[in-house]
């Protein structure tokens, strides 16, 4: 599913449950996505686009099947990884990882 480009936010719980949602492209438009937005989906893969700064907790939380993100450089939280992806399989395929905060998991 590609999310439309005139969607600025990703609101708390927005697509909690929905197991049937594989993979999921968000925009450039979005620059926040709330707590928990994705937690128990389906998805396998995941592109975040560039203009997102503000990551809520738990936002994957619960994708057992999820292998592949792609986070651009403007989300910068340190514990991205542990608090974005509480109680899933960390992704094997972590793309456009070219800057490792010191303080961030997500270089794990």
């Amino acid at each position: 599913m590609t999310i439309g480009n005139s969607v600025t936010s990703i609101g708390n719980l927005a697509f909690y449950d929905s197991v049937s949602l594989t993979s999921v492209t968000i925009p450039d438009s979005v620059t926040s996505i709330g707590s928990r937005a994705f937690e128990y989906c389906g998805l396998t893969s995941v592109i975040i686009g560039d203009s997102v700064t503000s990551i809520g907790s738990n936002v994957f939380a619960y994708c057992s099947s999820l292998m592949s993100v792609t986070i651009p450089d403007s989300i910068l939280r340190a514990g991205f990884v542990r608090s974005v992806f509480n109680q899933s399989k960390k992704p094997e395929k972590r793309d456009d990882l070219r800057k490792c905060h010191q303080h961030s998991e997500i270089c794990l």
